[in-house]
């Protein structure tokens, strides 16, 4: 429990993965980085952790044999629960091309139980019973815990060493001949240091190799997206082993998006992340260019892009309308065979729309077709004209709720009549009407759906501080410091 939460803290803020296929892409799509200004931030918080731990920790019963002036002492310590525990100095660092190593040194305990005691004098058995309490100073604790990923991509731990020492051990007993006994209780104390030496070790060990190793692979494997996006999941899973220097923990994810129900992968890879050297926040978030195109590619594939209207689906106070009157003033044909009829409109996108991130940029080109028909009373649709488009729209991105949301404005647009079945039609009217209708309808609605945002990795009670988002070639970078809420349990 203790180490599990001292370390799951950080790691599952930036280790969700995926376990099912093999990944292909030696380039991630995501990485994040823990700087040691976020790890000491880690440590504080674990440290208040770990003293309430350690406060309600009931210890192993344990057993023993000391040396005395009267002979070997055979005893057993029980019931033995520590009342207080002082902790001034821990830490958590990275250790280069292992992982971490989580250490506390100057900490003391006062501990209580319930003692027994036998030993032979001469030919005499003697037993006897009571309280004690163990002032234990100068503990200290050195853990090493490799992390890797399996071979699904999966996060793994291991306890790589541990070591333990009690520098200063004092035990005072109570009850039964307590008196005799503490004239020897430094002798005892000296045989309890290494049985407890062990209880620390292998407690520290036990939390690392299953309690948290548990945790890392209960961790869900996909993030959905919600609302009208809740078809797609998002893949965090590792592409590599965490990566440890003297400054950072860093891990980089696979960041594809796909439909949930059929994984069809993009005709692109991602690219080689910018190098990067800042460690001047607590966390950083690298997302790539590659994530937002597969998300674009998944939407196309799966014909969402594609879409059906009527006056009643566009807003309220639009100023493009779907009725034949709003064409036929430019339109002769319009006015004289189908004046003041409901009309239809069908958007099919015809490519992928493509991402690109620039410094302090994001453009996206898109294209597609148009297709208007007229509705007459009692009889089927009749088809009008189609236009075709091709666009390119600018994404103002933020963080909110830790998630990726946005805003698209139109940079430019071009349209063409594709076909007509109403005769020839004013290019200044096409241009007129594509701007109405893009303006009142399509942007409205692509900026719905980028409302819903791109969901990054969570943590219960974890939120981000004064976040920054910048863009440079090829991702958005996020710096962040962080806050965690201690829970009560």
């Amino acid at each position: 429990m203790t180490f599990r939460r001292i370390i799951a803290v950080f790691v599952l803020a930036s280790v969700s993965v995926r376990c099912t296929e093999a990944i292909a892409d030696p380039n991630p799509g995501l990485q994040t980085r823990i700087s040691q200004h976020g790890l000491d931030y880690v440590t504080s918080t674990a440290v208040k952790k770990y003293r309430h731990f350690l406060r309600h920790l009931s210890i192993d019963d344990t057993s023993g044999r000391a040396g005395t002036p009267v002979g070997d002492v055979n005893y057993d310590l029980q019931q033995m629960a520590i009342q207080d525990a002082d902790i001034p100095n821990f830490s958590i660092k990275p250790q280069p091309n292992v992982g971490l190593k989580v250490s506390l040194w100057g900490a003391s305990a006062k501990v209580k139980g319930d003692w027994k005691y036998s030993y032979k004098l001469v030919f005499i058995d003697i037993k006897d019973s009571g309280s004690f309490d163990v002032q234990a100073k100068g503990l200290s604790l050195d853990v090493v815990a490799r992390l890797g990923k399996d071979k699904d991509g999966k996060p793994t731990i291991s306890a790589v060493s541990c070591n333990a020492h009690i520098n200063d051990l004092r035990v005072k007993f109570n009850g039964g001949a307590s008196w005799l006994y503490n004239l020897f209780a430094d002798n005892i104390a000296d045989g309890m240091k290494g049985d407890l030496s062990n209880q620390l070790c292998q407690g520290a060990t036990d939390g690392i190799n299953n309690d948290l190793a548990d945790t890392f692979s209960d961790i869900k494997v996909v993030t959905s997206f919600g609302g009208d996006l809740d078809f797609m999941v998002i893949d965090y899973r590792l592409v590599e082993p965490p990566k440890f220097t003297d400054k950072y923990l860093e891990t980089a994810h696979k960041g594809e998006i796909y439909q949930r129900s059929q994984h069809k992968a993009p005709p692109f890879s991602p690219k080689a992340m910018p190098e990067q050297k800042e460690t001047s926040r607590m966390v950083y978030l690298w997302v790539s260019d590659y994530v937002a195109n597969t998300l674009l590619y998944t939407l196309q594939n799966s014909g969402f892009l594609n879409k059906f209207a009527q006056q009643i689906d566009l807003p309220k106070d639009s100023k493009f309308a779907l009725n034949t009157s709003y064409f036929a003033i430019f339109v002769k044909e319009i006015h004289d065979k189908y004046n003041n009829l409901a009309m239809t409109m069908t958007m099919n996108s015809t490519m992928a729309p493509k991402l690109t991130i620039t410094e302090g940029n994001i453009t996206v080109d898109t294209g597609g077709v148009v297709s208007f028909s007229a509705l007459p009373p009692n009889q089927n649709p009749v088809h009008l004209f189609n236009f075709r488009i091709n666009m390119t729209v600018v994404l103002a991105p933020k963080l909110v709720d830790l998630s990726i949301v946005g805003n698209v404005t139109i940079k430019r647009f071009d349209v063409s009549v594709e076909n007509s079945d109403v005769g020839q039609i004013s290019l200044f009217f096409v241009q007129l009407a594509t701007d109405t209708m893009l303006t009142n309808t399509v942007i409205p609605w692509i900026n719905a759906q980028v409302a819903q945002g791109l969901p990054l990795p969570k943590v219960d009670r974890l939120k981000f501080v004064k976040p920054e988002l910048k863009l440079t070639d090829g991702c958005m970078v996020i710096a962040t410091d962080l806050e965690y809420t201690l829970s009560d349990k």
